[in-house]
């Protein structure tokens, strides 16, 4: 059983984001509250293993939950739920453990990804963590504790014995690789990196991180990741204490995530994010635009508004937030014109393609990013473009039948009607089969053959009038044509109405 909190001060979110969760996997509990001091008396009582909150809420927030469940329960893991406008407060929650963020309003897709994601790292967790009570090996709960993703056992004075460093000042270096899945092979840095230091090595999925002391030369790693293509080391500042790893881990973490900020350097460190600004506005109107472009516009003109939406200059002046906020602004723009497609492909029995972009950092960098959501933009493009070339034809097939309606009592011919819509004779034909069923005769014969069923009917116009109402040359080619389409002839067709008229009088 994986237990769930979802805390928002709003019902109708709250209940909407349980709703949401329900039936996407077995095994799951949901419980709501409607504030920090009701989530945090929950908290207290059921230990859930995960909580979705609010940011601002009224009395204690959702900085001020996280904060207070921080240091008593650090197994407890959290999804930020928040506007455009609370980015600043988004980055604070990284500070605790926050999993992810998700923007309002929420997508039941986004939502359930997160939820798998943290569900997945829980279960990899508690796998280590029933391995690790068996070797009994400190440095393998280490890594959780860091993270704040598990239990951390009273083992800080075997640490402090084990490793004195600690206590007088460290870095902590994180390793990451982008792009790799799986157990980075860490094996082949961190011994030529580290060795013959005072450390601590750990290794988790997709990462691997040092604890060493500050009598590591920095430009020992730098040299060594720049030497490394593969991956990307960041390293924090100084800290002392064991109380102060989760902290060094938070700060490497953070640094790291910037990389996609500094595409061509493998080693970053806090000089390289400390003047970046924190506060920023999406710029979501300009974004919007993207939609109005696709399928209006040629494809260089759409690659070259994202290279200006995604200005290097730009992104580089923000912290990670403003880079994160902007692709996730572009990835509701982008998944609104797919909806619209997809729901048209489902009425005409077409298979969903689905979304190649996804978040951000499920890519190695920026420049992957960009190419996969220019690909997607181009898809996107060409698709729009031919639904819109079919709704044009769409128009001028029924432009062309009004005026069939209109003129039907001349002698129509296929030209004078392409004409009309000022369409190629050939192309005109063709289109007009597909969309009528029809031949333009057929179709110009059924025009006028209801037409003369009307005029059979309710006047007492000559069958020789009727013919040439309608736009026949001659009465025995209307006989013949109506007697073809009707069953009968002009002339048994209207004794029939007046006979039924007749016998309805009486």
């Amino acid at each position: 059983m994986f237990n769930i909190l979802v805390v928002d001060d709003q019902a109708k979110i709250r209940e909407g984001i349980r709703s949401m969760l329900m039936g996407q996997r077995e095994g799951l509990e949901t419980e709501t509250a409607s504030g920090g001091l009701e989530a945090l008396e929950k908290i207290h009582r059921k230990r859930p293993q995960l909580v979705i909150t609010d940011i601002r809420m009224p009395g204690m927030d959702g900085i001020a939950l996280m904060e207070a469940v921080h240091d008593q329960y650090p197994e407890v893991r959290f999804l930020v739920v928040s506007g455009y406008d609370d980015f600043k407060y988004a980055q604070k929650a990284i500070e605790y453990g926050a999993k992810g963020y998700l923007l309002k309003p929420l997508e039941r897709e986004l939502l359930v990804q997160a939820v798998d994601r943290v569900i997945q790292e829980a279960e990899l967790e508690n796998k280590r963590q029933m391995a690790d009570s068996e070797t009994k090996d400190v440095r393998k709960f280490l890594l959780s504790y860091l993270k704040g993703t598990g239990p951390w056992p009273d083992r800080a004075g075997y640490l402090a014995r084990e490793y004195p460093f600690l206590e007088q000042g460290y870095v902590l270096l994180y390793l990451g690789y982008p792009g790799y899945r799986g157990e980075v092979p860490a094996g082949k840095i961190l011994p030529q990196l580290l060795a013959g230091l005072d450390c601590i090595q750990l290794q988790g999925p997709e990462e691997a991180v040092a604890v060493c002391s500050r009598s590591l030369a920095l430009s020992q790693a730098r040299q060594c990741a720049e030497g490394q293509k593969a991956t990307v080391i960041s390293v924090s500042g100084e800290y002392k204490g064991v109380g102060d790893l989760p902290k060094a881990y938070a700060q490497a973490r953070e640094i790291y995530v910037h990389r996609f900020l500094y595409p061509d350097r493998h080693f970053l460190t806090q000089e390289e994010i400390e003047n970046l600004r924190p506060d920023f506005t999406v710029p979501y109107r300009r974004v919007e635009r993207i939609r109005d472009m696709l399928g209006a516009c040629d494809e260089a003109d759409i690659i070259a508004y994202i290279s200006e939406i995604f200005d290097r200059k730009t992104l580089s002046s923000y912290r990670i937030g403003y880079t994160l906020a902007l692709c996730d602004c572009v990835y509701r723009a982008v998944r609104s014109v797919e909806r619209e497609i997809e729901q048209k492909d489902a009425q005409e029995g077409k298979e969903k393609e689905g979304c190649s972009l996804g978040s951000l950092m499920d890519f190695a960098g920026m420049r992957e990013y960009l190419l996969a959501l220019k690909e997607e933009l181009l898809r996107l493009n060409c698709r729009v473009r031919q639904y819109r070339e079919r709704y044009r034809e769409n128009a001028d097939m029924e432009k062309a039948i009004a005026y069939m309606k209109a003129n039907y009592r001349r002698q129509l011919t296929l030209a004078m009607v392409s004409n009309s819509v000022s369409l190629n004779y050939a192309y005109f034909s063709n289109a007009f089969r597909k969309y009528t069923g029809m031949t333009f005769l057929e179709y110009l014969r059924d025009i006028r053959i209801a037409e003369s069923k009307r005029l059979l009917a309710e006047t007492d116009l000559r069958i020789g009038q009727v013919a040439e109402a309608v736009g026949y040359d001659s009465y025995k080619n209307f006989s013949r044509v109506f007697k073809e389409a009707v069953g009968v002839t002009p002339a048994d067709y209207r004794r029939g109405k007046q006979m039924r008229r007749g016998n309805e009088e009486e």
